[in-house]
């Protein structure tokens, strides 16, 4: 994990085989990850994140294989993420994003058939996402985000079945994620993140 800006997690992870995630992130500003994610095969997402300004991701993500989303994020005002996903071939969501207040992210994402994720995203307060996300089929996460204090996500993610990651993440400090995964099936990534004190994380990962 390379040197970053107050309260900034910088993450890296190897390069994946397939159904295996390939993560860079680097150094970002005050309270503002810029996120890097390198080609993978099927099953696998594809992500890149440009540098953002201060409480303001921008989120792009390359076109996939079978099985694997396609996602765009614009550049965003101030606090005010603004997201967009292109159209989806057989096992791909479709992603649309509605206008936001300021610090206020809205998604919803329509009806999916198996592989394919369905994503809603409630009203939240300043700075705060809130996000929830359908049980999903084989290849396709399981995503809930609970109410989370100013700069501070909180993130859980259901049991899901091979090929799809598990993910929950505790209520943490302003300005300081705090990440625990269940153990997960074949061909899933297992992480775990320990309580961190504020603006600091500490994550692991098994092999």
């Amino acid at each position: 994990m390379s040197t970053c800006t107050a309260h900034t997690p910088v993450l890296t992870i190897s390069t994946c085989t397939a159904h295996t995630p390939v993560l860079t992130m680097s150094t970002c500003t005050a309270h503002t990850p810029v996120l890097t994610m390198s080609t993978c095969t099927a099953h696998t997402p594809v992500l890149t994140m440009s540098t953002c300004t201060a409480q303001t991701p921008v989120l792009s993500m390359s076109s996939c294989t079978s099985h694997t989303p396609v996602l765009t994020m614009s550049t965003c005002t101030a606090n005010t993420p603004v997201l967009t996903m292109s159209t989806c071939t057989a096992h791909t969501p479709v992603l649309t994003m509605s206008t936001c207040t300021a610090h206020t992210p809205v998604l919803t994402m329509s009806t999916c058939t198996a592989h394919t994720p369905v994503l809603t995203m409630s009203t939240c307060t300043a700075h705060t996402p809130v996000l929830t996300m359908s049980t999903c089929t084989a290849h396709t996460p399981v995503l809930t985000m609970s109410t989370c204090t100013a700069h501070t996500p909180v993130l859980t993610m259901s049991t899901c079945t091979a090929h799809t990651p598990v993910l929950t993440m505790s209520t943490c400090t302003a300005h300081t994620p705090v990440l625990t995964t269940y153990t997960g099936t074949v061909h899933t990534p297992v992480l775990t993140m320990s309580t961190c004190t504020a603006h600091t994380p500490v994550f692991t990962m098994s092999t």
